[in-house]
Order: C-alpha cells, then sequence, then structure tokens
C-alpha cells in the first residue's frame, strides 16, 4: 500500500517499494518483444501482534487509516 497512499517515517520503505514497481513496469514494456515476462511480488501487512504494535504507535492510536484485521 505504501506505494500509494504513504504515513509519517515511511520514505525509506515507500520508495524502494515504489522503485521495484516503477523498475517491474519498465521493463515490462521494453522485454516483450524479445518473449520475457516480468513479474514483481509486492507483500502487504498481515494481521499480527507486530503489525498491530506498528500501527498503534506509541500508544498514540492508530498511525495508518488502513485497517489489519480480516
Amino acid at each position: 500500500m505504501q506505494d500509494y497512499a504513504s504515513s509519517k517515517g515511511a520514505y525509506p520503505y515507500a520508495n524502494s517499494k515504489t522503485g521495484v514497481i516503477m523498475c517491474s513496469r519498465t521493463l515490462a514494456a521494453e522485454l516483450p518483444r524479445d518473449d520475457v515476462r516480468v513479474h514483481a511480488v509486492c507483500p502487504t501487512a498481515i494481521d499480527s501482534p507486530m503489525v498491530l504494535r506498528a500501527a498503534m504507535g506509541a500508544g498514540n492510536g492508530p498511525r495508518c487509516s488502513m485497517g489489519v484485521g480480516r
């Protein structure tokens, strides 16, 4: 989700994830003539104690608007 919406302190992660996405799109546009397919897997947060702690920050409530539950 960091490639479409971000939160404070996510600068390094958001930039690296967006870089992977754009690199994949560029390669996918350039390589079909050589019969090469390009795919990128960008996992997202899963419902876990670590993600919940990160979303809650330092006890100040959620830092992001994306829900963690399923």
